[in-house]
């Protein structure tokens, strides 16, 4: 057994040994609850430590994102404030492996290799982000069952609440638009078909998703129903003039 494959079983093992001891001293009312808090802080952090060392790639992203739905649902069981924190901070490691793993699998590198065609829909770039956007929508429909009072001091949990839905939002965008331009980019060279069909999904997007939260009863002002696919919209076809103007030069 290699350092490293150790290295992996005792992060591991650690984790799993502050758990079986913090388990413990908060099952007992005569315990120190800081010293719980501080058991459990451990636990937290070994068990977050686990994915990047255990794990490699998409994976650490896959396994941040069933972590802070869990983190938060155990708040809501045992109303211990340091997993509802822990909950927001794996969340943040999230989005930074997210985008790490968009910029490997979407990045320049593969992008040069025009042979290497990747599974439609079926890949670990568009999965990982779809994941992560059910993730991120779990936690918003876990923070509807919060009374609207403070998440943390000065940010309340309708703040929370909403940003984690527009992050759901934006994740699932980006995913749809990241395997489109790679698909069409890839699948037919040269053409510039990737715009056009960037163009047509970012309208069916928006369509889909405004009838959507006026459905589920979520209000949505005109002005951002009108400006949001515009903008996005005239940054493409800013772009695509762009791209035939280069490819006729060559």
């Amino acid at each position: 057994m290699g350092i490293f494959q150790l290295q992996r079983a005792f992060t591991a093992s650690l984790g799993i040994v502050n758990l079986i001891l913090a388990y413990l001293f908060f099952k007992q009312s005569k315990a120190d609850k800081n010293f719980t808090y501080l058991l459990i802080g451990i636990t937290l952090t070994f068990i977050s430590l686990t994915a990047p060392i255990q794990l490699k790639g998409h994976y650490i992203t896959l396994f941040w994102s069933a972590e802070m739905v869990v983190l938060l649902w155990l708040y809501q069981k045992s109303f211990i404030k340091l997993m509802k924190i822990a909950s927001v901070l794996v969340s943040v490691l999230m989005l930074v492996s997210l985008l790490m793993d968009w910029s490997h699998i979407y990045g320049e590198v593969n992008m040069a290799l025009a042979v290497n065609f990747f599974p439609v829909i079926i890949n670990n770039g568009f999965v990982t982000g779809v994941f992560s956007a059910l993730a991120m929508l779990f936690m918003y429909l876990l923070l509807l069952k919060e009374a609207d009072t403070f998440f943390i001091d000065g940010i309340t949990n309708n703040v929370i609440r909403h940003i984690y839905l527009v992050g759901a939002i934006a994740i699932i965008f980006c995913s749809g638009l990241l395997e489109i331009s790679e698909q069409f980019s890839k699948r037919l060279p040269g053409t510039g078909m990737h715009f056009v069909y960037l163009q047509l999904y970012t309208v069916a997007f928006f369509i889909a998703l405004f009838a959507m939260l006026e459905k589920f009863g979520v209000r949505v002002d005109r002005n951002i129903r009108l400006v949001t696919p515009l903008l996005i919209l005239s940054s493409m076809f800013s772009i695509s003039p762009i791209y035939f103007l280069q490819k006729r030069r060559c």
